[in-house]
Protein backbone atom coordinates (compact mmCIF):
# COMPACT_ATOMS: atom_id res chain seq x y z
CA UNK A 1 0.00 0.00 0.00
CA UNK A 2 2.88 2.33 0.90
CA UNK A 3 4.53 1.56 -2.47
CA UNK A 4 1.35 2.44 -4.37
CA UNK A 5 1.01 5.68 -2.45
CA UNK A 6 4.62 6.52 -3.30
CA UNK A 7 4.02 5.87 -6.99
CA UNK A 8 0.99 8.14 -6.98
CA UNK A 9 2.88 10.82 -5.13
CA UNK A 10 5.70 10.66 -7.68
CA UNK A 11 3.25 10.92 -10.56
CA UNK A 12 1.48 13.85 -8.94
CA UNK A 13 4.83 15.44 -8.27
CA UNK A 14 5.77 15.19 -11.94
CA UNK A 15 2.60 16.99 -12.91
CA UNK A 16 3.15 19.66 -10.29
CA UNK A 17 6.78 20.20 -11.34
CA UNK A 18 5.42 21.17 -14.73
CA UNK A 19 2.93 23.49 -13.04
CA UNK A 20 5.71 24.96 -10.90
CA UNK A 21 7.69 25.76 -14.03
CA UNK A 22 4.69 27.54 -15.49
CA UNK A 23 4.15 29.52 -12.31
CA UNK A 24 7.81 30.43 -12.06
CA UNK A 25 7.87 31.67 -15.63
CA UNK A 26 4.95 34.01 -14.94
CA UNK A 27 5.82 34.86 -11.35
CA UNK A 28 9.38 36.04 -11.96
CA UNK A 29 10.25 39.50 -13.23
CA UNK A 30 11.59 39.28 -16.76
CA UNK A 31 15.02 40.79 -17.43
CA UNK A 32 15.16 43.61 -19.92
CA UNK A 33 18.35 44.45 -21.78
CA UNK A 34 20.82 43.63 -18.99
CA UNK A 35 22.61 40.28 -19.41
CA UNK A 36 22.94 38.21 -16.24
CA UNK A 37 26.42 36.93 -15.34
CA UNK A 38 27.00 33.31 -16.32
CA UNK A 39 29.85 30.86 -15.59
CA UNK A 40 32.82 30.93 -17.90
CA UNK A 41 32.36 28.70 -20.91
CA UNK A 42 28.63 28.38 -20.46
CA UNK A 43 26.61 28.70 -23.66
CA UNK A 44 24.32 31.65 -24.06
CA UNK A 45 20.72 30.39 -23.81
CA UNK A 46 18.13 32.57 -25.45
CA UNK A 47 15.07 33.39 -23.37
CA UNK A 48 11.88 31.52 -24.32
CA UNK A 49 9.59 34.35 -25.42
CA UNK A 50 6.73 32.09 -26.54
CA UNK A 51 3.24 32.80 -25.13
CA UNK A 52 2.19 30.81 -22.11
CA UNK A 53 0.02 28.23 -23.96
CA UNK A 54 3.00 27.18 -26.09
CA UNK A 55 5.20 26.70 -23.00
CA UNK A 56 2.39 24.85 -21.25
CA UNK A 57 2.08 22.48 -24.18
CA UNK A 58 5.78 21.61 -24.02
CA UNK A 59 5.73 21.06 -20.26
CA UNK A 60 2.52 19.13 -19.94
CA UNK A 61 1.94 17.15 -23.15
CA UNK A 62 1.97 14.30 -23.90
CA UNK A 63 3.16 13.01 -20.51
CA UNK A 64 0.33 14.41 -18.41
CA UNK A 65 -2.50 13.96 -20.90
CA UNK A 66 -3.80 17.42 -19.98
CA UNK A 67 -4.71 19.79 -22.78
CA UNK A 68 -2.79 23.10 -22.48
CA UNK A 69 -5.83 25.04 -23.66
CA UNK A 70 -7.75 23.62 -20.71
CA UNK A 71 -4.94 24.18 -18.20
CA UNK A 72 -4.39 27.80 -19.13
CA UNK A 73 -7.73 29.46 -18.57
CA UNK A 74 -6.54 33.04 -18.17
CA UNK A 75 -3.43 35.20 -18.09
CA UNK A 76 -2.19 36.32 -14.64
CA UNK A 77 -2.77 39.93 -13.66
CA UNK A 78 0.03 42.46 -13.33
CA UNK A 79 -0.08 42.19 -9.51
CA UNK A 80 0.23 38.43 -9.72
CA UNK A 81 3.29 38.59 -11.97
CA UNK A 82 5.02 40.89 -9.44
CA UNK A 83 4.54 38.43 -6.60
CA UNK A 84 8.04 37.43 -5.42
CA UNK A 85 9.13 33.81 -5.78
CA UNK A 86 9.92 31.87 -2.61
CA UNK A 87 10.64 28.27 -1.65
CA UNK A 88 7.42 26.32 -1.22
CA UNK A 89 5.98 22.84 -0.97
CA UNK A 90 4.17 21.09 -3.80
CA UNK A 91 0.89 21.85 -2.06
CA UNK A 92 1.76 25.54 -2.09
CA UNK A 93 2.62 25.41 -5.76
CA UNK A 94 -0.61 23.61 -6.56
CA UNK A 95 -2.64 26.20 -4.68
CA UNK A 96 -0.86 29.02 -6.40
CA UNK A 97 -1.43 27.39 -9.82
CA UNK A 98 -5.12 27.20 -9.01
CA UNK A 99 -5.17 30.88 -8.09
CA UNK A 100 -3.49 31.75 -11.39
CA UNK A 101 -6.01 29.65 -13.30
CA UNK A 102 -3.32 27.26 -14.57
CA UNK A 103 -4.85 24.11 -13.08
CA UNK A 104 -8.45 22.95 -13.12
CA UNK A 105 -9.49 20.50 -10.39
CA UNK A 106 -11.65 18.50 -12.79
CA UNK A 107 -8.84 18.08 -15.32
CA UNK A 108 -6.43 17.15 -12.56
CA UNK A 109 -8.89 14.55 -11.27
CA UNK A 110 -9.24 13.07 -14.78
CA UNK A 111 -5.46 13.00 -15.09
CA UNK A 112 -5.19 11.15 -11.78
CA UNK A 113 -7.96 8.77 -12.87
CA UNK A 114 -5.91 7.84 -15.93
CA UNK A 115 -2.95 7.13 -13.66
CA UNK A 116 -5.11 4.93 -11.45
CA UNK A 117 -6.22 2.95 -14.51
CA UNK A 118 -2.59 2.49 -15.54
CA UNK A 119 -1.86 1.22 -12.02
CA UNK A 120 -4.70 -1.27 -12.27
CA UNK A 121 -6.89 0.57 -9.75
CA UNK A 122 -10.15 1.22 -11.62
CA UNK A 123 -12.24 1.62 -8.46
CA UNK A 124 -10.18 4.59 -7.29
CA UNK A 125 -10.41 6.04 -10.82
CA UNK A 126 -14.19 5.58 -10.71
CA UNK A 127 -14.38 7.42 -7.39
CA UNK A 128 -12.42 10.36 -8.81
CA UNK A 129 -14.62 10.65 -11.90
CA UNK A 130 -17.75 10.53 -9.79
CA UNK A 131 -16.53 12.97 -7.16
CA UNK A 132 -15.54 15.58 -9.73
CA UNK A 133 -18.46 14.81 -12.10
CA UNK A 134 -16.35 14.14 -15.17
CA UNK A 135 -18.11 14.31 -18.53
CA UNK A 136 -15.17 13.00 -20.56
CA UNK A 137 -16.41 9.83 -22.37
CA UNK A 138 -12.88 8.66 -23.17
CA UNK A 139 -11.83 8.52 -19.52
CA UNK A 140 -15.06 6.76 -18.58
CA UNK A 141 -14.42 4.12 -21.23
CA UNK A 142 -10.88 3.59 -19.92
CA UNK A 143 -12.32 2.85 -16.48
CA UNK A 144 -15.02 0.52 -17.86
CA UNK A 145 -12.47 -1.40 -19.91
CA UNK A 146 -10.17 -1.78 -16.91
CA UNK A 147 -13.02 -3.36 -14.92
CA UNK A 148 -13.55 -5.73 -17.86
CA UNK A 149 -9.87 -6.71 -17.84
CA UNK A 150 -10.00 -7.17 -14.08
CA UNK A 151 -12.95 -9.61 -14.44
CA UNK A 152 -14.86 -7.67 -11.79
CA UNK A 153 -18.57 -7.94 -12.74
CA UNK A 154 -19.76 -5.96 -9.72
CA UNK A 155 -17.35 -3.11 -10.45
CA UNK A 156 -18.12 -3.32 -14.17
CA UNK A 157 -21.84 -2.94 -13.53
CA UNK A 158 -21.20 0.07 -11.29
CA UNK A 159 -18.88 1.69 -13.84
CA UNK A 160 -21.24 1.06 -16.76
CA UNK A 161 -24.18 2.62 -14.91
CA UNK A 162 -22.08 5.65 -13.97
CA UNK A 163 -20.81 6.02 -17.54
CA UNK A 164 -24.36 5.79 -18.91
CA UNK A 165 -25.26 8.83 -16.82
CA UNK A 166 -22.72 10.71 -18.95
CA UNK A 167 -23.45 8.91 -22.25
CA UNK A 168 -27.05 7.65 -22.09
CA UNK A 169 -27.19 6.87 -25.83
CA UNK A 170 -23.91 4.94 -26.07
CA UNK A 171 -24.81 1.59 -27.67
CA UNK A 172 -21.57 -0.05 -26.55
CA UNK A 173 -22.29 0.76 -22.90
CA UNK A 174 -25.86 -0.48 -23.26
CA UNK A 175 -24.62 -3.76 -24.73
CA UNK A 176 -22.36 -4.16 -21.71
CA UNK A 177 -25.26 -3.43 -19.39
CA UNK A 178 -27.28 -6.16 -21.16
CA UNK A 179 -24.46 -8.56 -20.30
CA UNK A 180 -24.03 -7.58 -16.65
CA UNK A 181 -27.65 -6.74 -15.79
CA UNK A 182 -30.07 -7.64 -18.61
CA UNK A 183 -33.19 -6.91 -16.56
CA UNK A 184 -32.07 -3.38 -15.76
CA UNK A 185 -31.01 -2.81 -19.38
CA UNK A 186 -34.44 -3.82 -20.65
CA UNK A 187 -36.17 -1.61 -18.09
CA UNK A 188 -34.12 1.40 -19.13
CA UNK A 189 -34.77 0.79 -22.82
CA UNK A 190 -38.48 0.33 -22.21
CA UNK A 191 -38.53 3.73 -20.54
CA UNK A 192 -36.59 5.25 -23.46
CA UNK A 193 -39.13 3.80 -25.90
CA UNK A 194 -42.03 5.18 -23.89
CA UNK A 195 -40.47 8.65 -23.90
CA UNK A 196 -39.18 8.62 -27.50
CA UNK A 197 -40.52 11.09 -30.02
CA UNK A 198 -42.33 9.60 -33.05
CA UNK A 199 -39.26 10.00 -35.27
CA UNK A 200 -37.04 8.22 -32.69
CA UNK A 201 -39.39 5.36 -31.86
CA UNK A 202 -38.07 3.07 -34.59
CA UNK A 203 -34.51 3.22 -33.27
CA UNK A 204 -35.69 2.88 -29.66
CA UNK A 205 -37.80 -0.16 -30.57
CA UNK A 206 -34.86 -1.80 -32.35
CA UNK A 207 -32.55 -1.27 -29.37
CA UNK A 208 -35.11 -2.74 -26.99
CA UNK A 209 -35.68 -5.73 -29.27
CA UNK A 210 -31.92 -6.37 -29.38
CA UNK A 211 -31.77 -6.18 -25.57
CA UNK A 212 -34.65 -8.65 -25.25
CA UNK A 213 -32.92 -11.05 -27.64
CA UNK A 214 -29.69 -10.67 -25.67
CA UNK A 215 -31.63 -11.35 -22.47
CA UNK A 216 -33.25 -14.43 -24.07
CA UNK A 217 -36.72 -12.96 -23.62
CA UNK A 218 -37.57 -14.15 -27.10
CA UNK A 219 -41.36 -14.00 -26.95
CA UNK A 220 -41.28 -10.30 -26.05
CA UNK A 221 -38.60 -9.73 -28.68
CA UNK A 222 -40.78 -11.33 -31.38
CA UNK A 223 -43.59 -8.87 -30.70
CA UNK A 224 -41.27 -5.93 -31.32
CA UNK A 225 -39.62 -7.55 -34.33
CA UNK A 226 -43.01 -8.23 -35.90
CA UNK A 227 -43.94 -4.59 -35.37
CA UNK A 228 -40.70 -3.49 -37.06
CA UNK A 229 -41.32 -5.77 -40.06
CA UNK A 230 -44.93 -4.58 -40.30
CA UNK A 231 -43.63 -1.03 -40.76
CA UNK A 232 -40.86 -2.03 -43.19
CA UNK A 233 -40.82 -5.60 -44.46
CA UNK A 234 -37.20 -5.46 -45.65
CA UNK A 235 -35.84 -3.82 -42.48
CA UNK A 236 -32.40 -5.44 -42.37
CA UNK A 237 -31.95 -4.96 -38.63
CA UNK A 238 -35.33 -6.56 -37.90
CA UNK A 239 -34.46 -9.48 -40.18
CA UNK A 240 -31.14 -10.00 -38.40
CA UNK A 241 -32.91 -9.95 -35.02
CA UNK A 242 -35.50 -12.40 -36.31
CA UNK A 243 -32.70 -14.70 -37.45
CA UNK A 244 -31.37 -14.74 -33.88
CA UNK A 245 -34.81 -15.86 -32.67
CA UNK A 246 -35.81 -18.18 -35.52
CA UNK A 247 -33.34 -18.49 -38.45
CA UNK A 248 -35.66 -20.58 -40.62
CA UNK A 249 -38.48 -18.07 -40.22
CA UNK A 250 -36.13 -15.20 -41.12
CA UNK A 251 -34.99 -16.92 -44.31
CA UNK A 252 -38.56 -17.76 -45.31
CA UNK A 253 -39.53 -14.12 -44.75
CA UNK A 254 -36.73 -12.88 -47.01
CA UNK A 255 -37.51 -15.36 -49.76
CA UNK A 256 -41.16 -14.25 -49.79
CA UNK A 257 -40.01 -10.68 -50.37
CA UNK A 258 -37.61 -11.36 -53.25
CA UNK A 259 -40.01 -11.54 -56.23
CA UNK A 260 -41.67 -8.20 -55.41
CA UNK A 261 -38.79 -6.30 -53.82
CA UNK A 262 -37.08 -3.48 -55.70
CA UNK A 263 -33.63 -4.71 -54.55
CA UNK A 264 -33.66 -8.52 -54.79
CA UNK A 265 -29.85 -8.56 -54.97
CA UNK A 266 -29.64 -7.05 -51.49
CA UNK A 267 -32.09 -9.63 -50.15
CA UNK A 268 -30.07 -12.39 -51.78
CA UNK A 269 -26.96 -11.13 -50.00
CA UNK A 270 -28.96 -11.12 -46.76
CA UNK A 271 -29.96 -14.75 -47.31
CA UNK A 272 -26.35 -15.74 -47.95
CA UNK A 273 -25.35 -13.94 -44.75
CA UNK A 274 -28.04 -15.83 -42.82
CA UNK A 275 -26.88 -19.21 -44.15
CA UNK A 276 -23.17 -18.55 -43.69
CA UNK A 277 -23.81 -16.96 -40.30
CA UNK A 278 -25.12 -20.34 -39.19
CA UNK A 279 -21.95 -21.96 -40.55
CA UNK A 280 -23.80 -23.55 -43.45
CA UNK A 281 -22.00 -22.39 -46.60
CA UNK A 282 -23.32 -25.39 -48.52
CA UNK A 283 -26.83 -24.19 -47.73
CA UNK A 284 -26.01 -20.78 -49.20
CA UNK A 285 -24.63 -22.41 -52.34
CA UNK A 286 -27.72 -24.63 -52.71
CA UNK A 287 -29.88 -21.55 -52.26
CA UNK A 288 -28.23 -19.82 -55.23
CA UNK A 289 -28.67 -22.91 -57.41
CA UNK A 290 -32.33 -23.19 -56.46
CA UNK A 291 -33.03 -19.48 -57.04
CA UNK A 292 -31.31 -19.63 -60.42
CA UNK A 293 -33.42 -22.64 -61.42
CA UNK A 294 -36.52 -20.71 -60.37
CA UNK A 295 -35.63 -17.88 -62.75
CA UNK A 296 -33.99 -15.50 -60.27
CA UNK A 297 -30.96 -13.60 -61.60
CA UNK A 298 -27.86 -14.57 -59.65
CA UNK A 299 -24.96 -12.23 -60.30
CA UNK A 300 -21.22 -12.57 -59.80
CA UNK A 301 -21.27 -10.78 -56.45
CA UNK A 302 -23.47 -13.49 -54.92
CA UNK A 303 -21.20 -16.29 -56.12
CA UNK A 304 -18.19 -14.31 -54.98
CA UNK A 305 -19.77 -13.97 -51.53
CA UNK A 306 -20.17 -17.75 -51.32
CA UNK A 307 -16.61 -18.24 -52.58
CA UNK A 308 -15.25 -15.96 -49.85
CA UNK A 309 -17.25 -17.92 -47.26
CA UNK A 310 -15.68 -21.17 -48.50
CA UNK A 311 -12.24 -19.54 -48.31
CA UNK A 312 -12.90 -18.56 -44.70
CA UNK A 313 -13.64 -22.18 -43.83
CA UNK A 314 -10.48 -23.43 -45.56
CA UNK A 315 -12.41 -25.16 -48.37
CA UNK A 316 -10.26 -23.86 -51.23
CA UNK A 317 -11.50 -26.35 -53.82
CA UNK A 318 -15.12 -25.34 -53.29
CA UNK A 319 -14.03 -21.68 -53.25
CA UNK A 320 -12.32 -22.22 -56.62
CA UNK A 321 -15.53 -23.57 -58.14
CA UNK A 322 -17.57 -20.66 -56.80
CA UNK A 323 -15.06 -18.08 -58.08
CA UNK A 324 -15.24 -19.69 -61.54
CA UNK A 325 -19.02 -19.29 -61.46
CA UNK A 326 -18.59 -15.63 -60.46
CA UNK A 327 -16.22 -15.15 -63.41
CA UNK A 328 -18.72 -16.79 -65.76
CA UNK A 329 -21.48 -14.40 -64.65
CA UNK A 330 -19.34 -11.25 -64.75
CA UNK A 331 -20.23 -8.84 -67.55
CA UNK A 332 -17.99 -5.99 -66.42
CA UNK A 333 -14.49 -5.92 -64.96
CA UNK A 334 -13.50 -9.45 -63.85
CA UNK A 335 -10.43 -8.34 -61.87
CA UNK A 336 -11.79 -9.35 -58.45
CA UNK A 337 -12.37 -12.95 -59.53
CA UNK A 338 -9.27 -13.09 -61.72
CA UNK A 339 -7.02 -12.12 -58.81
CA UNK A 340 -8.57 -14.79 -56.58
CA UNK A 341 -8.27 -17.51 -59.23
CA UNK A 342 -4.72 -16.51 -60.15
CA UNK A 343 -3.70 -17.89 -56.76
CA UNK A 344 -6.17 -20.77 -56.47
CA UNK A 345 -6.21 -22.16 -60.03
CA UNK A 346 -4.06 -20.29 -62.57
CA UNK A 347 -4.35 -22.96 -65.30
CA UNK A 348 -8.15 -23.10 -65.02
CA UNK A 349 -8.28 -19.32 -65.03
CA UNK A 350 -6.40 -19.16 -68.32
CA UNK A 351 -8.68 -21.75 -69.91
CA UNK A 352 -11.81 -19.98 -68.65
CA UNK A 353 -10.67 -16.62 -70.03
CA UNK A 354 -9.77 -18.11 -73.43
CA UNK A 355 -13.16 -19.80 -73.61
CA UNK A 356 -14.93 -16.60 -72.58
CA UNK A 357 -13.39 -14.34 -75.23
CA UNK A 358 -13.86 -17.00 -77.93
CA UNK A 359 -17.44 -17.88 -76.99
CA UNK A 360 -18.68 -14.32 -76.61
CA UNK A 361 -16.51 -12.80 -79.35
CA UNK A 362 -15.86 -10.51 -76.42
CA UNK A 363 -15.65 -6.81 -76.98
CA UNK A 364 -14.82 -6.30 -73.31
CA UNK A 365 -11.31 -4.89 -73.10
CA UNK A 366 -11.08 -5.89 -69.43
CA UNK A 367 -11.43 -9.57 -70.31
CA UNK A 368 -8.74 -9.29 -72.98
CA UNK A 369 -6.51 -7.48 -70.52
CA UNK A 370 -7.05 -10.20 -67.92
CA UNK A 371 -6.30 -12.84 -70.54
CA UNK A 372 -3.06 -11.02 -71.42
CA UNK A 373 -2.11 -10.95 -67.73
CA UNK A 374 -2.77 -14.69 -67.49
CA UNK A 375 -0.66 -15.37 -70.59
CA UNK A 376 2.19 -13.35 -69.10
CA UNK A 377 1.98 -15.27 -65.82
CA UNK A 378 2.00 -18.55 -67.74
CA UNK A 379 5.23 -17.59 -69.56
CA UNK A 380 3.61 -16.85 -72.94
CA UNK A 381 4.80 -13.27 -73.65
CA UNK A 382 3.90 -13.22 -77.36
CA UNK A 383 0.31 -14.21 -76.62
CA UNK A 384 0.22 -11.65 -73.82
CA UNK A 385 1.29 -8.90 -76.21
CA UNK A 386 -1.40 -9.85 -78.74
CA UNK A 387 -4.10 -9.79 -76.04
CA UNK A 388 -2.96 -6.39 -74.76
CA UNK A 389 -3.08 -5.10 -78.35
CA UNK A 390 -6.68 -6.30 -78.62
CA UNK A 391 -7.55 -4.62 -75.31
CA UNK A 392 -6.02 -1.33 -76.51
CA UNK A 393 -7.96 -1.50 -79.76
CA UNK A 394 -11.22 -2.02 -77.86
CA UNK A 395 -10.70 0.88 -75.45
CA UNK A 396 -8.22 3.48 -76.63
CA UNK A 397 -8.96 5.72 -73.64
CA UNK A 398 -7.75 3.17 -71.09
CA UNK A 399 -4.14 4.07 -70.26
CA UNK A 400 -3.38 0.66 -68.76
CA UNK A 401 -2.93 -1.20 -72.05
CA UNK A 402 -0.51 1.28 -73.75
CA UNK A 403 1.52 1.31 -70.54
CA UNK A 404 1.78 -2.49 -70.52
CA UNK A 405 2.75 -2.57 -74.20
CA UNK A 406 5.35 0.16 -73.84
CA UNK A 407 7.04 -1.67 -70.97
CA UNK A 408 6.92 -4.91 -72.95
CA UNK A 409 8.48 -3.34 -76.05
CA UNK A 410 11.21 -1.71 -73.96
CA UNK A 411 12.14 -5.04 -72.43
CA UNK A 412 10.81 -4.15 -69.00
CA UNK A 413 8.37 -5.91 -66.71
CA UNK A 414 4.84 -4.79 -67.74
CA UNK A 415 3.84 -5.06 -64.09
CA UNK A 416 6.84 -3.16 -62.78
CA UNK A 417 4.77 -0.07 -61.98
Amino acid sequence: MRTQASILAIALGCALVAVTALVAEHGSTRATTVDRPRPAGAALVERDERPLPAVAEQLTAPESGLAPAELVSRQPSQDETRRPSSPSTLDDELQRARELGLVDDLRLAEFLARLEVERGQPRRALELLREYESKDPDVWWLVVQEFMHAADPVGLREAVLAALEVQPDDEGLMELLIQVDPGLAVSRLQLQLALASPEDQGEARARLAAALVGSERLTEARLLIDAMLAEQADDDRAIQLLSAVDPALAMAHVERLMPSDSSPEDLCHTLIDLWTGMGNVAGAESLLDRLANEGQTIGPEEWGQVAEAWMNTGQNERARAAFLRALAEEQGDPDEWVHALADLAPAELLTALERRVARDASNNDEYWGSLADAYWAAGRPADARSAWERARALDQDDEEWPRRLQAFDEGEDPFGD
